[in-house]
C-alpha cells in the first residue's frame, strides 16, 4: 500500500494528480494488490482515460510515445486507501480521516480524483 502512495513529485513538491479510493476487499488486504496491477474495472477506465490524455499531448508535444501503465508504475499516479487498515465504518472514519488529512498536507496534490461517493465526501 505504501509503495502505491508514494508519489513522484514536481519540482514544487507537489503532486500532479491523487487518487483516493475506498477498502479494498477483505482478500486483498490480506494479499495486497496494487490497483494498476489488479484486473477490477476501475483501474482499466483509469488507466484508459490516462492513456487518452496522454495521446491528446502527444499530438501536440513530441512523438516520445507514453504508456500510461508506465506513468503509473513511475509514481505520477499515486492511489491511497481511505480505509488502509482495511475496514470501514463509523468506527474507523475518523481515523482513516485524519491520516488522508495528513497525507494530503505532505503531498500537496494538485488533483484529487475520488473514487466513490463514500470517498467524496470524506474529502
Amino acid at each position: 500500500m505504501a509503495d502505491q502512495a508514494t508519489p513522484r513529485i514536481l519540482k514544487n513538491d507537489r503532486v500532479i494528480l491523487l487518487i483516493v479510493g475506498k477498502c479494498p476487499p477483505a482478500k486483498n488486504v490480506k494479499v495486497p494488490v496494487k490497483i494498476w496491477n489488479s484486473d477490477s474495472e476501475s483501474s482499466r477506465i483509469l488507466l484508459a482515460t490516462v492513456q487518452q490524455f496522454i495521446q491528446w499531448e502527444e499530438i501536440v508535444g513530441d512523438a516520445q510515445e507514453i504508456k500510461a501503465v508506465d506513468v503509473a508504475k513511475n509514481g505520477f499516479l499515486p492511489f491511497v486507501n481511505l480505509y488502509p487498515q482495511g475496514q470501514t465504518g463509523e468506527n474507523n472514519v475518523e481515523s482513516a480521516t485524519n491520516l488522508l488529512r495528513t497525507y494530503l498536507q505532505a503531498v500537496r496534490p494538485l488533483m484529487v480524483l475520488c473514487l466513490g461517493h463514500e470517498v467524496n465526501s470524506t474529502i
